[in-house]
């Protein structure tokens, strides 16, 4: 395997029929760890994109039927999900007056983003698409769904909201446009690291932190992956202000294998700082290390560790990187490193 990216060999082709796309979950699912990890443990996956195309949005399963129909059928073969309907993931949890886990779907719904989706600026086309109000990552069905069950848990005397989804919902805005100087522009216009993420969709996530703050939805935790690198950060109401209320904190799990700039430490280090300085919200960033998050949730405390792994070693010892702990019915989060 290659020392950057390579855990282990892939003899197998590129995915693009049932028969590939099953040779690539027979040769993972092979895996003696992940095979072990099932046996221990319940599993409540969701999709991102790499189970079909990269980036992929609904207009790219219109253009290749065929092959995002094998796709997802593969994906309902080897995944311990059973089909609810077609090709639909989102689903909920309940753990009794403790968690209610919502899990998204944030790829066969959403309208398509700007060709070029990386350090976009959105004050004019295209990026500027990004602000469009009728834009939607979820679909208006998969919004309702998920609106009115963080509602009825809140109502339910549910401690703890979670959704369990896919792109970064906090905003990674390296450049703000949305001032005075720079009007008329559209709101929360700017240079963005990447329209991939809610991003991509403001008026959608607008509508989200709307909604947790006008039904009081406390203690909602938002658990993110996609992006091979560790974060945690709070949502607020008003992301132009960070004064304003915190609705949501949201963990950003790192990858357990693939890498992103971690194979050179002091790139990822300087990285790392660079991306955590775009907003006071983001209490940690980490592009260096690969791993998982461990969260413990009580009807009095949520805590959340990230937990470092090399998963190019067999004999890899997990080491905890961080810990965060947060009191239940505050909208706050201690770091405790």
């Amino acid at each position: 395997p290659s020392p950057f990216w390579g855990v282990r060999d892939d003899p197998s082709e590129a995915a693009e029929d049932l028969a590939t796309y099953r040779a690539k979950y027979r040769m993972y699912r092979g895996d003696p760890d992940l095979r072990a990890a099932h046996a221990a443990h319940a599993f409540a996956p969701i999709r991102d994109d790499h189970e079909f195309d990269n980036n992929c949005h609904r207009a790219t399963i219109s253009e290749q039927p065929a092959r995002a129909a094998d796709a997802y059928r593969a994906w309902f073969e080897y995944q311990p999900v059973w089909p609810i309907d077609g090709t639909r993931i989102h689903r909920r949890m309940r753990f009794g007056d403790l968690v209610d886990l919502s899990l998204l779907d944030t790829r066969q719904y959403r309208d398509p983003n700007p060709r070029n989706q990386l350090l976009q600026a959105t004050h004019v086309p295209p990026g500027s698409v990004a602000h469009d109000p009728g834009r939607s990552l979820m679909g208006a069905d998969q919004r309702s769904w998920l609106l009115d069950g963080l509602g009825a848990a809140q109502d339910a005397g549910v401690t703890w909201k979670v959704i369990g989804q896919q792109v970064m919902v906090a905003p990674l805005r390296w450049i703000d446009l949305d001032e005075p100087a720079f009007q008329p522009v559209p709101e929360h216009a700017g240079v963005y690291f990447n329209l991939d993420q809610w991003d991509g969709y403001s008026a959608e996530r607008d509508t989200l932190v709307e909604f947790l703050h006008a039904n009081a939805v406390a203690n909602t935790a938002v658990l993110t992956g996609d992006i091979h690198s560790f974060w945690q950060s709070s949502v607020h109401l008003d992301m132009e202000e960070p004064a304003s209320p915190a609705v949501a904190q949201e963990f950003v799990c790192g990858s357990v294998s693939s890498s992103a700039v971690g194979f050179l430490p002091d790139v990822a280090r300087a990285f790392s700082a660079f991306t955590k300085g775009f907003a006071p919200w983001f209490r940690w960033v980490d592009w260096e290390r690969r791993g998982f998050g461990l969260l413990t949730a009580t009807s009095e405390s949520m805590s959340v560790d990230f937990v470092a792994v090399d998963p190019r070693r067999r004999d890899s010892v997990p080491q905890r990187a961080v810990g965060f702990d947060w009191a239940a019915g505050t909208t706050d989060v201690a770091v405790n490193a």
